[in-house]
């Protein structure tokens, strides 16, 4: 069965002549008459009663037409749309980020990248950086950024961008808060709340051996900071995030607290447009200065932003 085939046999349907049906289609209507013939013999009866001067639909003419109609309709629509989302760059940019990324980052350049491609829908997913080369692998997702990726791969394009600078996230009725900034060694005794495979936090527990009140590890950075508001524990986390409320972001002392940021994709994969253009910006702005605007009104978020040019 072919969509030309259909094509005849509806605007046959619809003139009950074959000349005025072959001039709607554009054919000939020798061509138009042997389709259709075609078609009745693959169907495996007539569609169309042909008698001169009344020329009419079968009865499995009239029973197919309705569906026949739909599926000409459904297939119209398909390549329509097929059209569209080529022409306007359309499909799912789908970017990972390691749990301490701050999304920020990104603001300025996914602005600029949604209102360059419209028909395109941003995914966003938060992912160990381990978890989060298997889905750049497996065609998941098409960008990552992560502190780092163990286990790399052949074919992984990897770019350096901007440090990020990490602080202490503590409640401001935690007695520490008052000896701003804090050293690294008063952190002992203290709950760590951290995100799922954090590696400055796996830092810090390292630095401060047996000397430390637990670990507690979530997927999201609103879980760590609802709990630091609540008392539980302090957490490191990037400096470029907006505490609130009874939660303050604090400098660290006695330990480096700077962690690099790379981006990554799969070398040699055909890439949405939109994919290769957010790319382009990140390479070309790492450090993400459609947000500095938030660190003119934080000084410890300028400092980090300094630090990391």
């Amino acid at each position: 069965m072919e969509m030309h085939q259909i094509r005849y046999f509806l605007a046959l349907s619809r003139s009950l002549n074959f000349t005025r049906a072959a001039e709607e289609c554009g054919v000939s209507q020798p061509s138009l008459s042997r389709a259709i013939k075609q078609f009745e013999m693959h169907l495996g009866g007539e569609l169309i009663q042909r008698e001169q001067g009344l020329t009419h639909l079968t009865e499995l003419g009239r029973r197919l037409l309705p569906s026949l109609q739909k599926c000409y309709d459904n297939a119209v629509e398909v390549q329509q749309t097929a059209k569209t989302f080529t022409r306007c760059g359309g499909g799912n940019l789908r970017i990972g980020l390691s749990p301490s990324v701050d999304v920020r980052r990104l603001a300025g350049h996914l602005k600029q990248i949604t209102h360059d491609f419209p028909k395109v829908d941003v995914l966003l997913r938060r992912d160990p950086p381990a978890d989060l080369l298997e889905q750049l692998k497996n065609g998941v997702l098409e960008i990552a950024i992560t502190e780092s990726l163990d286990g790399r791969w052949s074919r992984l394009d990897s770019w350096p961008m901007a440090s990020e600078q990490f602080a202490v996230f503590i409640n401001k009725a935690n007695p520490l808060f008052q000896d701003a900034p804090i050293d690294v060694a008063a952190l002992s005794n203290q709950r760590l709340l951290s995100l799922i495979g954090c590696p400055q936090t796996e830092k810090l527990i390292v630095h401060l051996g047996s000397d430390h009140g637990g670990r507690q590890e979530f997927e999201s950075t609103e879980d760590v900071l609802a709990l630091v508001a609540e008392d539980l524990g302090v957490a490191i986390l990037p400096a470029r995030m907006t505490p609130s409320g009874d939660v303050a972001a604090v400098a660290l002392t006695g330990l480096n607290f700077i962690g690099p940021v790379y981006l990554h994709a799969i070398s040699g994969r055909k890439r949405l447009a939109a994919a290769s253009a957010l790319i382009d910006r990140l390479r070309s702005d790492p450090v993400g200065r459609g947000t500095v605007a938030d660190h003119e009104h934080n000084p410890l978020m300028l400092a980090a932003a300094v630090c990391s040019l």
